[in-house]
């Protein structure tokens, strides 16, 4: 068996430089375990920022992440990266990913009696608040290079104390956090445009079958059939509760975009 070797940078969450512990960006448990190979976008993709000035608007790149991005990259044993802290990542894995499993665990078992289903409704017995919190910290554990982890630390760092503290409620309104039902692929991309010289607009999918997720900053959703889920930072994290879900099944963003 291989050993990864170890590999010093600043952790994504908590900005310390050290070695950092092989994160999957989507947790190992919940199905992140099984051989990959990664894919590099051809051309960079415009986004179509509607609520932004025309002059403002860039020509932004995404790629799937990895710690070598190129296509026919293998990824053994899951999708994903040294971005983490030993702390922070042990911290997450303890607090978030047991919950995060279970909704995950739910909805596989959602989408096999539904299967062929376009919209499905169905109430989940969940943990929302850790669920948010392991949702962000996969968006902080991405790795490409059309993404400069540490700026977006510095810029957000409310985010970053959101899943430092496993009590901490609430979250500003420019911070928005969608759900979809994935069926397709795994993959990962940012874009994001700089408003001006204290706000950037940023654009993040993170799709891993039975889910798609999308976070956005000070922009709306690409798409009014993906579901708002920042409300799930109002619960306390020992606060197990049902929450009714009406889901759409579709394409993870990035191949509409492609399109």
């Amino acid at each position: 068996m291989s050993v990864r070797k170890k590999k010093y940078d600043t952790c994504h969450i908590c900005g310390n430089y050290g070695p950092l512990s092989f994160e999957h960006n989507h947790p190992k448990k919940a199905g992140n375990n099984k051989r990959f190979v990664a894919e590099a976008l051809k051309k960079p993709i415009l986004l179509k920022l509607k609520d932004i000035d025309p002059e403002k608007r860039l020509l932004l790149q995404g790629k799937i992440d990895a710690d070598t991005l190129c296509d026919g990259t293998i990824l053994q044993g899951g999708i994903g990266a040294h971005t983490l802290c030993e702390p922070c990542n042990t911290k997450a894995g303890s607090w978030y990913v047991p919950k995060f499993y279970d909704w995950y665990n739910q909805a596989r078992d959602v989408l096999n009696k539904f299967k062929g289903s376009l919209q499905i409704v169905h109430t989940y017995n969940i943990y929302p608040l850790a669920i948010l919190k392991q949702i962000i910290i996969m968006f902080f554990s991405t790795n490409c290079d059309t993404f400069n982890y540490d700026t977006f630390r510095k810029e957000n760092q409310e985010l970053a104390s959101f899943v430092r503290n496993r009590d901490k409620k609430g979250l500003s309104p420019k911070y928005r956090i969608f759900v979809y039902y994935n069926v397709e692929v795994n993959h990962c991309f940012y874009l994001h445009s700089q408003l001006d010289h204290a706000n950037i607009a940023l654009l993040a999918e993170r799709a891993f079958p039975p889910f798609g997720y999308l976070m956005t900053i000070n922009l709306e959703p690409p798409d009014t059939r993906y579901l708002e889920i920042t409300h799930f930072s109002k619960y306390g994290y020992d606060e197990c509760t049902d929450i009714t879900l009406n889901l759409s099944v579709l394409p993870p963003y990035i191949n509409i975009l492609r399109n």
